[in-house]
């Protein structure tokens, strides 16, 4: 049985909430972190039923050892109305995915999916600075990823969606916040570009299609798919044209080391 982290009086306490919860695998990973830290910090899952994110959040920032909350499925529209502060990223994805107690007893949200994968690219050695990337989504996840790609650098987006308003309306906002990257929608097809992500759910279930179906791909692409079922047919596919390819995992590493940080670890 692995060591239980030390708790006492002193102890700052997070938390994971979602609904349902008992897939998530963050504890697991944060803890240990934060123990090898020294810090005297525990991060435990809360199953918060359907309608009560709000009233659950607020109870629980009224705790002044509560000093940080990760938010999933649900909850993560939600969780902009509970925050003082909501940060640039959040603000643009219409969604949190952390929130802390800052210094003055304030609370602030932010989405770190996107800065997660640029994170995890960077662990492997892909830097996003001049790169050409073709985004297949533009849901919750996808906008995550084109805003920090972006702000990383990326010299081009090209910005895939069957809801073409909401592509145009993430190219917009790219656009407009990183005048220096091209952001524009465009269609599937991987000339041009030297980096592929695919953000749609496409891959969760076994039948489902490719999010796209190439013919071919330069062997220097560098594919990605954050669907958490790896490999994905569309990482499989990427391999076979000798594609370096990265899976969910590489956001979810990433993300980690980023919820450290916005945590002040």
């Amino acid at each position: 049985m692995p060591d239980m982290p030390f708790i006492d009086g002193d102890t700052r306490l997070y938390a994971i909430a979602g609904d349902p919860i008992r897939q998530t695998q963050t504890p697991q990973a944060l803890n240990p972190r934060l123990a090898a830290g020294g810090a005297n910090a525990v991060v435990v899952p809360l199953h918060v039923p359907a309608g009560r994110f709000a009233d659950t959040a607020r109870a629980l920032m009224a705790m002044p050892n509560f000093h940080g909350l990760i938010v999933t499925y649900p909850f993560k529209a939600e969780a902009l109305a509970v925050v003082d502060r909501v940060l640039p990223a959040a603000a643009h994805v219409g969604a949190i995915n952390i929130m802390r107690r800052d210094g003055d007893g304030g609370w602030s949200g932010d989405i770190l999916d996107g800065r997660g994968l640029v994170a995890g690219l960077a662990e492997g050695g892909v830097d996003l600075k001049g790169r050409r990337v073709l985004l297949i989504g533009t849901g919750g996840a996808g906008t995550a990823v084109a805003f920090a790609f972006a702000e990383a650098g990326a010299a081009a987006l090209t910005l895939v969606d069957l809801d073409t308003a909401r592509a145009d309306r993430v190219a917009a906002g790219v656009a407009a916040a990183y005048p220096a990257c091209r952001a524009a929608r465009g269609a599937p097809h991987p000339a041009g570009h030297d980096l592929i992500v695919n953000a749609t759910p496409m891959g969760m279930d076994p039948a489902d299609p490719l999010p796209a179906a190439f013919a071919r791909l330069d062997p220097a692409t560098v594919v990605v798919d954050i669907v958490p079922k790896p490999p994905t047919p569309f990482v499989r596919q990427a391999q076979s044209f000798g594609c370096r390819t990265f899976d969910f995992r590489a956001m979810a590493d990433g993300q980690r080391g980023e919820m450290m940080r916005f945590w002040g670890f």
